[in-house]
């Protein structure tokens, strides 16, 4: 009687999926490390990092870094330097997370206690100047495709320019409250870490094409939003993280396969679209990885016979 009373009480709501990214254009700005945080990570920011923790990465510890934000070029900066001796005309000084700077700026073995002093060290990051009146970014009319969005992330190279362009086209990538250092005045620009991104990336296509129970059992539920016409529900979604978590949870739940290209040079991100196990996205990496497998095969054998003769004489 319990479990056929479990059977009635389950049901499904037909929604549609909506996202309305933000118009967003990024610039280059520089970030010179000023030293260790204090602030310990925002408990908000936690759900991200249980993602990565599976990689093992000591900068995921949760450790916080000061550094300051300059959105001026590198020779306007060189130029504020020689005429003036500062820098700190367009220049903002927060905290951020240890996970969001590049292993060659901070090396991994590194933390508050055996390098207690990392100031002064750059990487590039992105900006995004918000409006200065404090209305948000508009969004684009109509909406866009999530899954293109995902797509093109998941094809992303670790590439500086690349990122920027992607974004260009998405618009912010999450949310984020950022305050000046020792003061609660918001900062009036959105900021993207390349370095952080790819790192996430190879986790979100892990867990797309990992366990449905993995990802479901720790994933934010979608939360529904009423609609004045059919289907009455809506799931909406505008920052690129939130997104692609949403595409993710909503294919698992609709038992939609993917998988990576084996082709060691491809490693593309693909669907299934049968229920036989793909080895590689298409025909042509498939051919290519059996006619190199056939050469390898070949080479091993005339390697092998000519020891034989080497041997035999």
């Amino acid at each position: 009687m319990a479990q056929s009373m479990t059977h009635q009480s389950n049901f499904s709501i037909t929604a549609r999926f909506v996202f309305r990214p933000y118009h967003a254009e990024w610039v280059m700005c520089w970030v010179r490390v000023v030293g260790w945080g204090k602030r310990p990570l925002p408990l908000q920011k936690m759900s991200n990092l249980s993602l990565l923790s599976e990689l093992g990465k000591p900068e995921l510890s949760g450790e916080r870094v000061i550094v300051r934000v300059s959105l001026l070029s590198e020779n306007k900066l060189a130029m504020l330097t020689a005429l003036y001796g500062t820098t700190s005309f367009e220049e903002y000084e927060v905290e951020i997370n240890r996970a969001c700077v590049p292993p060659d700026c901070i090396n991994p073995h590194e933390d508050p206690v055996n390098s207690p002093d990392i100031a002064d060290r750059e990487f590039e990051a992105l900006a995004f100047r918000l409006d200065p009146w404090d209305r948000p970014p508009s969004l684009k009319p109509g909406g866009a495709n999530a899954w293109d969005m995902r797509d093109e992330f998941f094809a992303l190279e670790d590439d500086f320019h690349a990122t920027r362009r992607f974004l260009n086209r998405w618009g912010l990538w999450d949310f984020q409250l950022l305050h000046e250092k020792e003061s609660l005045r918001s900062l009036p620009i959105n900021l993207a870490f390349p370095y952080h991104l790819w790192t996430i990336r190879d986790t979100y296509i892990k867990a797309a094409t990992g366990s449905p129970r993995a990802w479901l059992s720790t994933a934010t539920p979608l939360s529904l939003k009423e609609a004045p016409t059919v289907p009455y529900h809506i799931v909406e979604r505008s920052y690129c993280e939130d997104a692609i978590k949403a595409t993710i949870t909503i294919d698992h739940l609709s038992n939609v396969k993917f998988g990576i290209c084996k082709r060691h040079d491809c490693r593309k991100f693909f669907k299934r679209t049968t229920a036989q196990k793909r080895l590689y996205c298409s025909p042509k990496c498939a051919h290519l990885a059996n006619v190199r497998k056939l050469r390898n095969e070949k080479k091993k054998a005339e390697s092998k016979g000519r020891k034989h003769a080497t041997r035999k004489s």
